[in-house]
Parts: structure tokens; C-alpha cells; sequence
């Protein structure tokens, strides 16, 4: 259901949910306990073996179980709700956009770049391909100039975080094209 109304890159949220790994866990528990006592309890024509104390255990467990799924329900019910959701969000992307813009010493003071010309030798330039299928998630910035100021060139990116690439599309374009191979491995390190 999350996944239909949020789209699949929130699921994580509720697995990631104590609620939701105490709950799975306590009825695996539960479940793989009251097999061990049915295993253990047995009657013949001699004797009798009841485990008074396991039966109370797993009656305790059962009740316990239920418990926590109503709250489990509420839990998601609750969570689910756009205002819940869009908070959530909202702090995630604030932690990541603020840590994203901090500027180092001298970035940011030269002069503004043309933008055209660059994207025109950008299709000349060397592409950095992506390695597997799936949401750009987070660009390191730092390391990106890093690597572009060691090898002495200019890096366009293609997609932005949010967005899904596919495997062997280009990520990046390198200008001049004639870069080591190990600035491309730096490249790709800083895509996540």
C-alpha cells in the first residue's frame, strides 16, 4: 500500500520502524517457541508431562503478540498519512540539502561559466558511464571537484538525485576527454 501511494523509495521507512522489527520478530518468536513446547509435550500410558510454566510462556507470548499488533496497525496507520509522511521528508532532504551547499575556500569566487559552451563540449567530452540500474540517491560534490581539479577538467552531470538511471547511461561527461582512467573510477565513487 506504500509503496502505491509514496512510491517504492519510502518503503524503507517502515522497515526500517523498531515497531515494525519488534513485531515480526516477537511472532516469529512466538511461533518457533510454541512449536518447541508441542515438541516437548507428550503423554504415553505411563505418565503424563505437562510444562505448566512453557504453556503460561506461550500464552503470555500470544497475548503479547496481539498486543503489539494493534499497535503495529496504529502505528502504520498513523505514519501513512501525507502530513506524517511529508514531515519525515522534509527532515531527511534538510539534513542532506544543508550538508550539500556548504561552500570550501575559494569555490564559488571565479567568474560565472557559460553554460552553453560547455554543455556544446560536453557532447564531445568523456563519458563517464553508470555501472548498475537504479535512483541516483546522492552526488559527493567535494570529491567530484577533488578529482576534476587533479585532472585538470570540467565535469557535466547528467541527472540529478531523484532521478533513475539506467545501467550504462552517462552519469557524468569529462572535459577533455583525454582524463586518466583512475579520475573516471574517482567519478564513480562520488555517485551513490
Amino acid at each position: 500500500m506504500v509503496a502505491t501511494l509514496f512510491g517504492p523509495r519510502l518503503l524503507y521507512r517502515f522497515l526500517q520502524d523498531w515497531v515494525t522489527q519488534v513485531t515480526i520478530g516477537l511472532f516469529m518468536a512466538t511461533f518457533v517457541y510454541i512449536c518447541l513446547v508441542f515438541l516437548v509435550t507428550h503423554e504415553d500410558s505411563q505418565s503424563s508431562f505437562i510444562p505448566q510454566i512453557s504453556l503460561i510462556t506461550s500464552w503470555v507470548l500470544v497475548v503479547l503478540s496481539f498486543g503489539f499488533l494493534v499497535y503495529y496497525s496504529h502505528r502504520v496507520a498513523s505514519s501513512i498519512q501525507n502530513p506524517d509522511m511529508i514531515g519525515a521528508i522534509v527532515d531527511d532532504l534538510y539534513v542532506a540539502a544543508g550538508g550539500a551547499h556548504v561552500s570550501g575556500a575559494g569555490e564559488g569566487a571565479g567568474a560565472v561559466p557559460d553554460d552553453a559552451a560547455i554543455l556544446n563540449q560536453a557532447e564531445t567530452g568523456a563519458i563517464v558511464p553508470c555501472p548498475k540500474s537504479g535512483y541516483l540517491q546522492h552526488v559527493d560534490h567535494v570529491s567530484l571537484v577533488a578529482a576534476a581539479r587533479a585532472a585538470g577538467a570540467v565535469i557535466v552531470l547528467r541527472f540529478r538525485p531523484g532521478q533513475f538511471v539506467l545501467r550504462g547511461e552517462p552519469l557524468a561527461a569529462i572535459i577533455p576527454p583525454a582524463t586518466p582512467a583512475g579520475s573516471r573510477r574517482r567519478l564513480i565513487v562520488a555517485f551513490v
